[in-house]
């Protein structure tokens, strides 16, 4: 089987199938890039004024571009902080990879825009059906770079696994610079933030995405930012609401046959 680490080497593109952002769609999604030319990109999210929440295997990153859908941003912050979860264990693929999520501290607080709410309820099987939209900065296309511009799609989720909630359309995935974007439900108040992206398989087109849960990581999360919002809605049943890749990002993309 193959499979795709979402870090990806190059610029940054956007969500296989996914609809170009404007710059008021889901301004709490951002673009984590590297002070080193053509080094992995990802995409993260703000949870709090001086706090992005994305994938482990991205916390090598140093800059994290807000304010805009693609560039110029209206502001870059330095990463002054990385926090990886306290069981984070990289994997020979991404399926081995426990905890893949890590919280970046920026070198100042980020003004004018919403950090992402956080789903308050619990992801069950439930969930399988029911609609969840996958929001980066990755390419369109496997291999692909494009240029960096946010994007988004829909796509359905198909399973729920101790670990992971994954979402398969076969029309709309991520790929590669979408790392630590967000998979959202949209409710009546606005999106919530229900999952990390991790990974697709077995590729970004036609393939599905892999997201580590918030509802499994929440109590982590506000454990280091006690501002992280809870979102008013549980979310539990149908409904909607707002060296290495892993190990110092030397290989942005792996595949195994």
């Amino acid at each position: 089987m193959s499979f795709v680490w979402l870090a990806w080497l190059g610029t940054a593109g956007a969500v296989v199938g996914g609809t170009a952002d404007d710059a008021a769609d889901y301004p709490a999604v951002v673009l984590l890039t590297s002070d080193t030319p053509d080094a992995p990109v990802c995409s993260g999210t703000l949870v709090g004024p001086a706090w992005v929440l994305t994938a482990a295997h991205c916390a090598g990153l140093q800059q994290v571009h807000i304010g805009g859908a693609r560039a110029p941003f209206r502001t870059t912050r330095r990463v002054a902080e990385v926090r990886l979860h306290p069981d984070y264990a990289p994997g020979v693929d991404p399926f081995d990879a426990d905890e893949d999520i890590a919280l970046l501290r920026l070198d100042a607080p980020v003004r004018g825009v919403r950090p992402m709410p956080l789903i308050t309820g619990a992801v069950g099987p439930d969930w399988v059906g029911r609609s969840l939209r996958l929001v980066g900065f990755g390419a369109t296309r496997d291999r692909g770079t494009d240029d960096s511009v946010r994007r988004h799609a829909l796509s359905t989720v198909s399973v729920v696994d101790p670990l992971n909630v994954r979402a398969y359309t076969g029309a709309a995935n991520a790929c590669g610079g979408d790392s630590g974007g967000a998979a959202l439900v949209e409710t009546g108040r606005g999106s919530v933030l229900v999952g990390v992206l991790v990974f697709a398989v077995p590729g970004c087109v036609g393939g599905s995405t892999g997201a580590a849960r918030i509802d499994r990581h929440r109590a982590w999360i506000r454990s280091i930012v006690p501002a992280a919002s809870p979102s008013r809605c549980g979310c539990g049943g149908p409904g909607g609401g707002a060296g290495l890749a892993f190990v110092l990002l030397a290989l942005a993309t792996r595949r195994r046959p």
